[in-house]
């Protein structure tokens, strides 16, 4: 193929044809191949193969005309490049988002759908999809091209800012959707069904008082009292934080189902254990702080922190559950998701109130936030993991225990199974000590 670039009004504006070549020459400088190229009067003759080395030779030209403001020359470009070689993605995704600018919508979204059967991964096809979509005002099947892109590409390296854009594309998408969701409706319908599974009522109702954004306390197994879920009504997401509690408690009838059922519980012999092991660290406080009011503090780092682990796994599993089981819910669950994660990058940053912490212990809380994080991570392809700034070790050990994870929730668990895999976490953290795992017993969780 010869493509014959003219020396007037050419997109370099050389002023000879020996400029016009050294300029091609450039052009193609980092291509394994590169056209061959001949002075003849005042044009530069390019010869191009037919292969696919010499189609990419041509979507490099059709970009350099894209990029001095020529799109109808770059699409020429890219076309050819195209019908010569349907494999080229990059070429078919060029073209594609030529007919989105001319708002060919179905054409362009039937082209960076050919695009992506080539290359599942390429970010700028499932950007120009998730476009074509939201300029349709298909706001949901907006949203679902850029999750799938923002989960395919999520190892990928992109210097052209199109996975930034399709990422705050998502958010927003998320944003408009949120406002279309009844997720009341899915809270009632989840509440009447657990009532019936055992008989027992659910007393959902605001409590600004709680320490957590939302708590739940179980009806003893044999016993006439009903289940009870507060929550901070100055919170946002509070349908949300009631659902967790629904699954959470849907877990507990499963297991109990099957005899299975256990309690989690930080108990005095976990706390004489915690002040054994940290009294010494608090003492040094001693001069800085009233007795009573270090004793109060030492004790809310002790909660704080058992609590933490008691949770951290089954929080896991529900937001997993949430995701295959309500998937209409994923634009709420990845608002939520992303506002907990800023959280925990702010309650995880160095400061005086981690100082007064033992390090141990900001260490073991920060790998379960990591952990948490790269879940996040997987599931929505949002990774700010690096954010957090750990060391290898620290990622080390995080993809050690999120592999784990990954395995229990891969491996058929049935319900229960959950309490091994908190007291193996607890173990694997250093901290097996402060948390208490037995068998049901009539206690209220």
């Amino acid at each position: 193929m010869i493509i014959t670039l003219p020396l007037q009004e050419n997109i370099f504006q050389a002023k000879t044809v020996e400029e016009l070549k050294a300029h091609l020459v450039k052009t193609f400088e980092e291509l394994a191949y590169r056209p061959e190229m001949k002075v003849a009067d005042d044009q530069v003759e390019l010869t191009v193969e037919d292969s696919p080395a010499g189609m990419t030779a041509l979507v490099q030209l059709g970009n350099v005309y894209l990029a001095s403001g020529k799109p109808k020359e770059a699409e020429h470009y890219y076309r050819q490049a195209m019908e010569n070689d349907p494999l080229n993605f990059i070429a078919v995704t060029n073209v594609g988002a030529a007919c989105l600018d001319r708002k060919e919508y179905g054409e362009a979204i039937r082209l960076f759908e050919q695009a992506l059967e080539r290359n599942p991964y390429y970010v700028n096809a499932h950007y120009g999809r998730a476009l074509a979509y939201f300029q349709q005002d298909d706001t949901e099947r907006a949203f679902q091209a850029c999750l799938d892109g923002a989960q395919k590409s999520l190892q990928v390296v992109d210097n052209s800012g199109a996975r930034d854009n399709m990422l705050r594309l998502l958010i927003s998408l998320a944003e408009k959707l949120v406002g279309e969701i009844d997720s009341k409706k899915v809270v009632d319908a989840l509440k009447a069904k657990l009532e019936q599974v055992d008989g027992k009522t659910i007393q959902i109702e605001a409590d600004d008082n709680i320490v957590h954004s939302a708590t739940l306390q179980v009806a003893k197994a044999q016993s006439n009292e009903a289940h009870e879920i507060k929550y901070q009504s100055n919170l946002p997401f509070t349908d949300y934080l009631v659902l967790r509690k629904l699954i959470r408690l849907q877990m507990v009838q499963e297991a109990r189902t099957r005899g299975k059922n256990k309690v989690v519980e930080f108990t005095g012999t976990n706390l004489g254990n915690f002040n054994r092991r940290f009294g010494v660290f608090f003492s040094n406080f001693a001069t800085k702080m009233k007795a009573e009011s270090l004793e109060a503090f030492k004790l809310g780092v002790a909660n704080g922190f058992s609590y933490q682990l008691m949770n951290f796994v089954h929080d896991l599993i529900v937001e997993d559950r949430i995701y295959f089981d309500y998937p209409q819910l994923r634009p709420l669950q990845l608002l939520f998701l992303t506002r907990q994660e800023q959280e925990s990058l702010t309650a995880i940053r160095p400061s005086k109130e981690l100082d007064l912490m033992p390090q141990t212990v900001v260490n073991a809380s920060r790998l379960m936030v990591l952990i948490a994080s790269l879940y996040y991570a997987n599931l929505y392809g949002i990774n700010v993991v690096s954010e957090y700034h750990g060391n290898e070790k620290e990622y080390q050990k995080v993809d050690k225990l999120y592999e784990e994870f990954i395995d229990y929730l891969e491996n058929d668990p049935q319900p229960g199974d959950e309490y091994e895999l908190v007291e193996d976490f607890a173990e694997e953290l250093g901290f097996g000590d402060l948390i208490t795992v037995h068998g049901e017993s009539g206690l209220i969780l």
